[in-house]
């Protein structure tokens, strides 16, 4: 029994690819190859993929890119697999070519015990998140996980600056993983040098070069533009800041912001009433955080609490759906950590959890977290490798390590299932009604219309000056709903969005308020709705889709089709 658990939970040592490897790669595949052609691409698949076919590789990191606040590597893939007559159909297949590449290299060269090896690949984010759904962050695993076989192959430093380099270009998170191991590798390689290792300042130089000139690719790339409008509010001015951006960054010669049109104001989503603390605390405690009074700003004692809820939901969520195993997992791990004397490899995972706070942060965003951790956990064995290696706090690391893993394997199932039976995105089922009944003119609202954009020649709104969504003040077709409605369109396709019960957000208090099924319905807080149906517009055809996620769903997006019934005055 004691050589089956150790055979089962010891960290491996001898490296390779056999038959072990070879049928947990297959069958990682066939998952693959059965859950692919059933999702339908969210809006955020479509966007990339609008971008990429619509411009050439210069015009994505010239002017794109900054109103997207996104390093350019996947962009430029997609389009090159455009120009190798790759299609829209085809971009979930282009996308799990690099999560499958990612799983060769753990299974490759991970020192993870076997069980944690022949479950790890079929866990939510590998099988799904970042397989089944095509995103940069697919890129994400395969080049942590490269970086992490590097690192202890001290030799190999152009090839470590170069994946490193590579990491940056994916994403703001790529960006600071690839910076804070990059500075642990230079530290090794400096206390390995002082040990007698014979480093190369030449090739040492050469490599800092590799790794700077792709970052700074990465981050000229993801630059805001000045009339950004995501990431600020309002107007931008006319200083000499402002200036100097629309001079190097933007998507036309300098413009400034107009303001919003006089349509309807849209107030945000409809909040319930402050529940009561006696029958529902952890709902009274949500209320408390998140409630702001009068428009004021958020008193410091609730910023507080709502950062450190948010900060405590991104380190339990990707880990698991019970926060009593999360806390588990996480404490067994800085034990294990500090007992190697690693304990600083960890700064990756809390930097992403602060950043993404600070910034931004969604839930398809803290996989990136997890994997983290997995590059922590794997840099660390090879690092700092112990004499007895099967000691009781290795036993309970990788025990609840695999459980962790085996329990998300069936997040993953419980989600592929559900995308075989249901729509992840209402886009395509959306465009297909189009097509079959054309109208002479369409107008659309909101970002979420984008995913219906890639099955349409050109684009089929009037409203919309690209097929891709450009995130400017100076071209946000969004609050115009009164200029729009007096060219008497024919269509109008209004998409919404509303938050799931599986939000990371709500991992540890309800924080953000779930509509009930009337509440999507009816969209009671829209005013944007109500003045479609004040002026004659009614809802005519609805079609959803759910993002799933873990064993429920972050979101689910509607696409309202609404048409002219006649005069309402009359």
């Amino acid at each position: 029994m004691r050589q089956a658990a150790k055979a089962l939970l010891s960290w491996r040592t001898l490296f390779g690819f056999g038959w072990f490897e070879a049928t947990v790669m297959s069958l990682y595949c066939a998952v693959l190859a059965i859950a692919i052609p059933a999702h339908e691409p969210w809006s955020d698949e479509a966007q990339a993929w609008l971008l990429a076919r619509d411009n050439t590789v210069w015009q994505m990191i010239r002017y794109r890119l900054h109103y997207e606040g996104a390093p350019p590597l996947w962009h430029v893939l997609l389009r090159l697999f455009h120009l190798a007559h790759g299609t829209y159909a085809g971009i979930g297949w282009f996308g799990a070519a690099f999560s499958v590449a990612g799983v060769y290299v753990l299974l490759r060269w991970s020192p993870f015990p076997l069980i944690v090896r022949a479950l790890l690949p079929f866990s939510f984010f590998l099988q799904y998140q970042y397989a089944v759904i095509a995103r940069s962050y697919n890129l994400f695993p395969l080049l942590v996980f490269s970086l992490s076989a590097l690192y202890p192959r001290k030799q190999k430093i152009l090839w470590f600056a170069l994946v490193a380099g590579l990491l940056a270009n994916i994403s703001l998170q790529g960006i600071e993983c690839a910076s804070i191991f990059s500075a642990f590798y230079c530290f090794d390689l400096y206390r390995s040098s002082r040990r007698g290792f014979p480093l190369r300042r030449p090739q040492l130089r050469f490599a800092a070069l590799i790794f700077g000139i792709l970052a700074g690719v990465a981050c000229y790339a993801a630059v805001p533009a000045p009339d950004v409008n995501f990431a600020v509010t309002g107007t931008t001015g006319d200083g000499p800041v402002h200036k100097i951006l629309v001079r190097f960054i933007g998507e036309t010669k300098p413009v400034y912001a107009k303001p919003p049109a006089p349509g309807p104001y849209i107030p945000p989503q409809h909040e319930p009433a402050m529940p009561h603390l006696l029958s529902s605390p952890a709902g009274w405690a949500a209320w408390k955080i998140n409630h702001h009074e009068d428009g004021r700003p958020q008193p410091w004692p609730s910023a507080v609490a709502e950062f450190m809820v948010s900060i405590a939901s991104q380190s339990a969520w990707p880990v698991a759906t019970s926060n009593v195993l999360a806390c588990v997992f996480l404490l067994l791990l800085f034990a294990w950590l500090r007992a190697r004397r690693s304990l600083h490899l960890l700064l990756p995972w809390l930097s992403l959890m602060v950043v993404g706070q600070i910034l931004w942060v969604a839930d398809h965003h803290v996989g990136m977290i997890l994997i983290a951790l997995l590059a922590a956990i794997w840099i660390a064995v090879e690092r700092n490798p112990w004499p007895q290696p099967f000691t009781p706090l290795d036993i309970a690391l990788t025990s609840v390590f695999a459980l962790v893993v085996a329990l998300q394997v069936g997040w993953s199932a419980v989600c592929i299932s559900k995308d075989l039976r249901g729509n992840y995105d209402p886009g395509r089922e959306t465009a297909a009604y189009l097509l079959q009944h054309p109208v002479g003119r369409t107008a659309a609202f909101n970002y979420w219309s984008v995913s219906m954009q890639p099955y349409f020649a050109g684009n089929p709104f009037f409203n919309i000056p690209t097929q891709y969504r450009i995130w400017s003040w100076n071209t946000d077709p969004d609050p115009y709903y009164q200029e729009v409605l007096a060219q008497h369109p024919d269509r109008i396709v209004y998409s919404a969005e509303f938050p799931g019960p599986g939000q990371m957000r709500n991992q540890w208090l309800p924080l953000n308020h779930v509509p009930t099924a009337e509440e999507q319905r009816t969209l009671p807080w829209d005013q944007a709705i109500l003045y479609f149906h004040t002026h004659g517009y009614v809802e005519t055809h609805r079609f959803c889709g759910t993002r799933f996620i873990r064993l429920s769903s972050s979101f689910t997006d509607c696409d309202l089709i609404l048409e002219p019934v006649g005069d309402p005055t009359e």
